[in-house]
Order: C-alpha cells, then sequence, then structure tokens
C-alpha cells in the first residue's frame, strides 16, 4: 500500500511541477505580446478585472477597441503605469536633502 501511495505522491508532485512550468511559460508569452486582454493584466498586476476596468473607465490606463468589443491594453501604456508612483530609495531621499539644503544656502 505505501508503494502506491509513493507513486501518487510522485504523480502529484509531477503534476504540480509541469503546472508551475506552465503557468511561468504562459507568463513569459504574456511580455512577449505588444497588446495584452484585461485579464491577462490582471494577472500580471494580481488584482481583479473589474479593478482593470476601473482603471480604464478613470483614464488611467489607456484602453484600445479595435473592432468595438475585444479591448486591448497596450504593453506599453502598462509598464508607464506601472513606472508611475515610483517611491525614492533612502540613499535617493538623502541626496535629494542634500541637494536641497545646498541650494538653500546659497
Amino acid at each position: 500500500m505505501s508503494a502506491i501511495l509513493g507513486y501518487e505522491d510522485e504523480t502529484k508532485t509531477e503534476r504540480t511541477l509541469l503546472l508551475e512550468i506552465r503557468k511561468k511559460l504562459e507568463e513569459q508569452q504574456l511580455w512577449q505580446k505588444e497588446f495584452l486582454k484585461p485579464a491577462d493584466v490582471a494577472a500580471m498586476l494580481g488584482v481583479s478585472i473589474d479593478y482593470v476596468y476601473q482603471l480604464t473607465a478613470k483614464k488611467v490606463l489607456p484602453l484600445y477597441c479595435p473592432t468595438g468589443k475585444l479591448k486591448y491594453i497596450a504593453k506599453s501604456d502598462l509598464m508607464a503605469f506601472m513606472r508611475g508612483n515610483r517611491q525614492l530609495s533612502e540613499a535617493e531621499v538623502r541626496e535629494a536633502a542634500k541637494q536641497n539644503i545646498k541650494r538653500r544656502g546659497r
């Protein structure tokens, strides 16, 4: 019986590994595309599809509708959105403070 369970465990492990590999390959393929579906964008950002549509409705994230029905988001627009609210590192904050002190000291 234990030999059978061991085999089943190996099979589950192999299945899990194959699913993980498939998921990673699909993610890599998404990054290769120039235009993405809202569901793909949601998966890439780890948010809901509804949130992606909220961003497009608020005009925060541009939406392309070439046929009027199908909706796409340009990868370049997504990357610009992701870079939009960058937080400075501690070193950058210190450097900016030094520059500010130098300017005021003149």
